[in-house]
């Protein structure tokens, strides 16, 4: 049975990866998605292709600014929660101006409509925590497009 495990995993990530190319290719979510009906659920795909597209318009921004070295940004799969996220790549110790590189890839961002998501909730008893210090931290930090803060999400 374990065989059949591995061939059905391998054939899903397969099938994710013919999905990201084809969206990269041009394909529109919504037909990428509804021609998955039956496979994957029609949000689970939007909210992922969502984020292969913030991720490809972050890591553009942030090699033209020189931070590719300094971080990276990563979509968290196909499950829950499907996000890009941002997280500073190299040692404190060892990189000059470390500090100053949360305020750097806001920059960058900013030029492609991509801000840095406060974690937390908005209760006092979970107050939101500030994406600089999560990132200085090591914690990776959600991406979201600069039009979602305004209700959209």
């Amino acid at each position: 049975m374990q065989t059949e495990i591995d061939n059905f995993l391998n054939e899903k990530r397969l099938l994710i990866e013919a999905m990201v190319r084809k969206f990269r290719n041009g394909a529109p979510a919504g037909a990428i998605a509804t021609s998955l009906w039956g496979v994957f659920e029609r949000e689970q795909v939007m909210q992922y292709l969502e984020a292969v597209a913030l991720q490809d318009r972050a890591g553009p921004a942030l090699r033209k600014a020189g931070l590719d070295v300094a971080m990276g940004v990563c979509v968290t799969g196909l499950k829950a929660p499907r996000e890009a996220r941002l997280a500073l790549s190299v040692d404190p110790a060892e990189t000059p101006g470390y500090a100053s590189l949360p305020a750097r890839a806001r920059a960058a961002l900013a030029n492609v409509h991509i801000t840095l998501a406060p974690a937390g909730s908005d209760d006092d008893d979970h107050p939101r925590a500030d994406p600089d210090d999560l990132l200085l931290d090591g914690e990776p930090v959600r991406l979201i497009d600069v039009q979602a803060r305004s209700g959209d999400r």
